[in-house]
């Protein structure tokens, strides 16, 4: 056998069997969820596996324009190093949107498809290399909330191309691909005319509203920290400040923390894409109240995009 083999051998023995045993991490099954006690979140896993693979196969019910966000640069990488995708999603529910087709569609290395009958609620990502594969099964679609913060839970596990289980997945994902609708601009357009985003919602959460809406609005630990320090430096005199933070840590309500704690009389934002301009025109600050509005910090899109419950 050969040593790719036994260190799956190994590794399947200490998932399923007896986790006292020593085994290669790269193999080794796992459950993945958001939970902060897990070493990996669901979205680690598949910029993981985006950053590694040959070929990919991301099969989920909905997708977002929050979600083809947070794996953007995984994306672009995996198409400058010419790795082929498939990503198929759905139109069950109304909750797919237009635009986040139309983003997915940019990459001349993915082949997108939507299955527009029947009730696909299944959630399967498949990274695969020359001779094996990983896959991730359970409940995060794509989108920003399912890979960052949601209670979700998925189980991913390792495989040969030679074993069943890998056919049987290739197998199955094949034929829900072939039977989906080729999600050209023709298609996507005409999705467009169809598609109602606020009865979407509502047919998620039939009760019509957001059960998990915050009830008031304040910073995380990171934006206490760098409040903090933001305040320090303008104690000291210093007219310029830079905050670098990575991808869904909290920037934009960041700097609306610090809009409100500076008190200004006019805020100008720059932002280098179109998607970002998005968030902060929804973010309402009143001068002369010194106050950030919560009603347009809690429209549905911002709130989406930032990876919270909708």
């Amino acid at each position: 056998m050969s040593t790719e083999h036994n260190g799956l051998i190994d590794s399947l023995f200490t998932g399923f069997i007896d986790r006292s045993r020593p085994s290669c991490e790269q193999f080794a099954p796992k459950l993945v969820t958001n939970c902060t006690h897990q070493s990996q979140s669901v979205l680690d896993v598949v910029l993981d596996g985006l950053s590694t693979c040959d070929s990919f196969f991301i099969s989920a019910a909905f997708v977002t324009k929050s979600g083809v966000a947070v794996i953007i640069n995984a994306l672009l990488e995996a198409e400058a190093r010419g790795v082929h995708g498939k990503v198929l999603v759905s139109e069950y529910l109304g909750f797919t949107q237009p635009e986040a087709l139309r983003a997915l569609r940019q990459f001349k290395n993915i082949e997108l498809r939507v299955a527009t009958t029947g009730n696909m609620h299944g959630k399967t990502y498949l990274f695969s290399s020359a001779s094996q594969s990983s896959v991730m099964i359970g409940s995060s679609n794509l989108t920003a909330s399912a890979l960052k913060t949601n209670n979700e839970v998925n189980i991913k596990i390792s495989m040969l191309h030679e074993g069943a289980v890998y056919g049987q997945i290739s197998q199955h994902l094949t034929q829900d691909f072939i039977t989906a609708v080729a999600a050209d601009e023709e298609y996507i357009s005409d999705y467009e005319g169809r598609y109602q985003p606020i009865s979407a919602r509502q047919a998620y959460n039939p009760e019509g509203h957001d059960s998990q809406r915050p009830s008031e609005i304040s910073p995380n630990s990171m934006q206490k920290e760098a409040l903090e320090k933001l305040q320090v430096l303008r104690e000291r005199g210093h007219r310029k400040g830079l905050i670098i933070s990575a991808t869904g840590t909290g920037k934009t309500f960041l700097s609306a923390f610090d809009v409100k704690a500076f008190n200004p009389s006019k805020v100008l934002f720059v932002v280098h894409r179109r998607s970002s301009s998005g968030q902060r025109k929804h973010m309402a600050y009143t001068p002369e109240k010194n106050e950030i509005s919560k009603q347009t910090l809690c429209f549905p899109r911002f709130r989406q995009y930032l990876g919270l419950n909708i």
